[in-house]
């Protein structure tokens, strides 16, 4: 919480809502990313085998 800047994260909302906003764009649209991007595709869990000794 120390690196928070509230006047960065205000203005990153403003430009997304007016992006949002030009090009009519529903929110059920917008997703959650993070700076890795989104994944395509499901992932590949669990499919390694595992041994217990």
């Amino acid at each position: 919480a120390w690196s928070f800047n509230y006047s960065t994260v205000r203005d990153y909302f403003y430009k997304l809502k007016a992006i949002l906003d030009d090009h009519d764009i529903p929110l059920e649209n917008v997703y959650n990313m993070d700076e890795k991007g989104c994944q395509l595709g499901g992932g590949h869990k669990g499919r390694h085998r595992k041994y217990l000794f």
